[in-house]
């Protein structure tokens, strides 16, 4: 599906925005645009260095790095609103009135103040993105992530760019350092998310977070604190947006239709966001059917969020959200006597409802009620093929639970945080399948039925302690503990958890954490494609991380970790042996079973990043990282084990109307097993495995290109517009072959040959387009 998107309508996106870029210019003549220059010091009048300055209203949005004095030319006129943040000082905020055509001069002033304890970024490896102000520094600011390519503008995808991940070009979703996506937890307002994507019979190709309903999101990959449980590898965490003004904008991209809307009321006490999206590659699509193969597709989706909160007195707050979306799936294709078909239904809707009190100056809370439900219903078969297959996939989760964080500041120096958690699950399972492997490889079977009916139910309960300590102004501690049990399987695990933060200077800092992560397997999770009816027992990693930031005086921000992972009763993994991903789990030929119960994950990384001023901002990060399981007395890497990654990243903004985004990445090419030739007992011929994941794929690289075009007509309008270029230079990468046969070389010979030589995506222009008023 997303290769036929790639192969055409390449020069009509190129064109449209061409054009759309062309006329939106020539709407009407250009405004006189404003300068606005000015300093930054502290109360003594010293001049500060590598402050970040933002300059944004609804239509218009900027940040830089600045030393002391600055200059920026060729503004659009209007109000905007300024904010300032440097190590060491307080955020500043204000408004002012840019005139087109004149220059604004403005001397802005930081006040110092001390790092609030609960601010204090404890755990190496994470990573702010968005966030207007963070102790630590953000790594992409949301200026960046907008200019950054990622595909169908899902800012998922522009977390691929963060060491220590690795993703399909097809999926949104990603794996970390060396695990799983199922081992990331993801909240969004403290509301946990199971797997939020679109189109996940392809591994879920778009999220169904919109971008824009972000206030900001942070990224750990490991050492996280008590708080967080059943996440063996991190945790992803996405505030909302909190409105300040009202704004409507209306998006057309290459994945979807978006509307939003957002503002406050009764004189700022409340505030309101609502966004809804409806995807339509079923049209684009329409475009690239081929009636002469047999080919038709029909793939709709939307989702929606929305939230409301009202300040309660003067020390609470309430906020009800919901989110919800859909799928709609229906694929058949027929080549030759070869057919496939298939059609699924998804479903998912969110809702919960905070409250926030602060009872005194020392003790505040979080309280959390929440309700969820889940459902997808799938049909698939395929006839005529070396694989063949009839399924029918039916599943449903519901739940519900309340939650509760408490903070309790015991002096300036001691911070206590605890808290609990209830959560009441209840699943079930509708599987029926049955398959035909024509030439298995690897032990696969040549037939195999599965039918699996179950309800599982149970009830999740934990609860966490965590004590931070502030030994000195530049040395911090913190100790937690956190208890879970799941009735599901009769179990529960203590998990202790350390981490240290030294200051070395107010350049230079040094970070260290330690801790037990245990992941259950969730009611939703069971592998039933695969055959297994029982839940298996909760995997356990042990984390040891290391990390050293400096900032250089010219700007240079450097990062370098380290980090090691003992994993133990680590549950039966079901890998394909050649190829990196499958439309459906259990129907394939070279899918085995490794029982693995031990394995370990080490890596080092680099990160450098520095913005040259207003035009030119670039970042860099390299990664070796290496994960093994332990299977029958030896060491086998994982599938998606990449031993060199590298992220480059270029931008480029000459005025205020364009900017020019480049990135190019690179890994090293996941694993794969060699097939050949054995005999069975009686001397045929058959096709054998190799050492399992023993040999690497070609390695893997693209480039890819973003131009952003502003378009300001008058005051009161604005549009944006983007052309985003996945794999610029049309880099064919390799994901994995099928169809395995013996073929007869004629001398009394065998060869394994893989009739397939399955890619990622080719070149694959997107446009899209924003209209902000």
């Amino acid at each position: 599906m997303m290769n036929r998107i790639g192969r055409k309508n390449t020069w009509l996106w190129f064109a449209a925005f061409i054009y759309a870029g062309v006329f939106g210019s020539t709407v009407q003549a250009a405004p006189p645009m404003a300068t606005l220059t000015g300093t930054v010091a502290d109360g003594n009048g010293r001049e500060l260095v590598q402050v970040s300055l933002t300059l944004k209203n609804k239509f218009f949005e900027k940040s830089l790095t600045v030393d002391g004095a600055f200059s920026l030319a060729n503004l659009p006129a209007g109000e905007y609103q300024v904010i300032l943040a440097a190590p060491g000082f307080a955020v500043a905020e204000s408004t002012l009135t840019l005139v087109g055509g004149a220059v604004l001069e403005r001397e802005f002033v930081l006040s110092p103040k001390a790092i609030a304890l609960e601010d204090v970024v404890m755990a190496p490896s994470t990573f702010s993105l968005m966030s207007q102000a963070v102790q630590g520094g953000n790594y992409l600011d949301r200026e960046t992530i907008r200019n950054t390519p990622h595909f169908g503008d899902d800012v998922y995808r522009a977390l691929a760019t963060l060491p220590g991940t690795s993703s399909t070009d097809f999926s949104s979703s990603f794996n970390l350092r060396g695990g799983e996506y199922r081992e990331v937890k993801v909240t969004f307002d403290d509301m946990e998310l199971y797997n939020p994507f679109h189109l996940k019979d392809y591994t879920g190709v778009f999220s169904f977070i919109d971008p824009e309903a972000l206030g900001g999101l942070t990224l750990t990959s490991g050492g996280h604190s008590a708080k967080y449980g059943n996440a063996r590898s991190g945790v992803l965490v996405m505030d909302p947006l909190l409105p300040k003004e009202r704004k409507t904008e209306v998006t057309v991209s290459f994945g979807n239709v978006a509307l939003r809307s957002e503002g406050t009321f009764n004189d700022g006490l409340g505030s309101w966001f609502v966004s809804a999206r409806r995807g339509y590659l079923d049209i684009l699509l329409s475009f690239t059917d081929d009636s002469d193969e047999g080919e038709e597709n029909d793939i709709t989706y939307y989702d929606s969020f929305g939230r409301v909160t009202h300040v309660l007195g003067e020390r609470h707050s309430w906020s009800f959200n919901y989110l919800l979306a859909n799928d709609k799936f229906v694929e058949k294709e027929g080549v030759e006597g070869d057919s496939e078909s298939a059609v699924a239904d998804y479903d998912d809707l969110y809702l919960w409802s905070k409250v926030s009190s602060a009872w005194n100056d020392r003790l505040s809370s979080e309280s959390l009620l929440f309700w969820g439900d889940q459902s997808q219903d799938r049909v698939a078969d395929s006839f005529g093929g070396l694989e063949q297959y009839d399924l029918k996939d039916n599943r449903s989760l519901s739940w519900w639970g309340v939650k509760q964080d408490w903070q309790f500041s015991l002096a300036d120096n001691h911070l206590l945080t605890f808290g609990w958690e209830f959560r009441d699950v209840d699943a079930e399972y509708d599987y029926l399948g049955a398959t035909f492997n024509r030439n298995p490889v690897g032990g696969g079977d040549q037939f195999q039925r599965i039918e699996t009916k179950l309800d599982p139910t149970g009830e999740e309960t934990s609860a966490w302690l965590a004590y931070r300590l502030r030994l000195n102004e530049r040395l911090y501690t913190e100790t937690g503990v956190r208890y879970d049990r799941q009735t599901l399987l009769d179990d529960s695990q203590v998990s202790p958890r350390f981490s240290l933060f030294f200051e070395q200077n107010e350049r230079t800092s040094w970070r260290f954490a330690y801790g037990s992560y245990y992941q259950a397997e969730r009611a939703h999770e069971l592998q039933i494609a695969d055959g297994e009816t029982a839940f298996q027992k909760p995997e356990k990693a042990v984390h040891w991380l290391v990390g050293f930031d400096h900032r250089f005086s010219n700007g240079l921000d450097f990062r370098l970790e380290g980090y090691l992972k003992d994993l133990s009763d680590l549950r039966t993994r079901y890998d394909n042996l050649t190829r990196s991903m499958v439309q459906y789990a259990g129907p394939s030929a070279d899918r085995i079973a490794l029982d693995v119960d031990t394995g370990e994950v080490r890596g080092v990384e680099l990160v450098l990043k520095q913005n040259l001023g207003g035009k030119v901002s670039w970042f860099l990060n390299y990664a070796w990282s290496q994960a093994q399981d332990d299977y029958q007395g030896t060491k086998v890497a994982r599938q998606f084990d990449q031993e060199h990654t590298l992220n480059a990243n270029l931008n480029w903004r000459p005025g205020p109307k364009w900017n020019f985004n480049v990135a190019w990445i690179y890994h090293t090419g996941w694993r794969t097993t060699p097939i050949g030739i054995g005999f069975d007992e009686e001397g045929a011929p058959e096709l054998v495995a190799g050492d399992i994941f023993s040999e690497t794929l070609p390695a893997y690289h693209r480039m890819d290109l973003r131009i952003n075009r502003r378009v300001q007509i008058g005051q009161k309008r604005a549009f944006e517009l983007f052309l985003d270029i996945n794999n610029l230079y049309n880099r064919k990468n390799t994901r994995g072959y099928s169809d395995w046969v013996m073929r007869d070389l004629g001398d009394g010979n065998f060869a394994a040959v893989a009739e397939e030589k399955d890619d990622w995506l080719p070149i694959l222009p997107t446009f899209g387009m924003t209209w902000k008023f």
